[in-house]
């Protein structure tokens, strides 16, 4: 049921299922954590976007 409402994957793979899921319509993103997460990993997700 989760990926109903979410993009679910390894940080690496979430820019691609986001853009598969999305496409075109992608036009901003908000991550959420529900714990304290390194900023070295998030830049790694945002890094694929770019």
């Amino acid at each position: 049921m989760l990926d109903a409402f979410a993009v679910v994957g390894e940080p690496d793979d979430i820019p691609r299922l986001m853009l598969a899921r999305y496409g075109d319509l992608l036009d901003r993103i908000s991550f959420y954590a529900p714990y304290r997460s390194d900023p070295e990993g998030w830049a790694t997700v945002i890094d694929g976007f770019k």
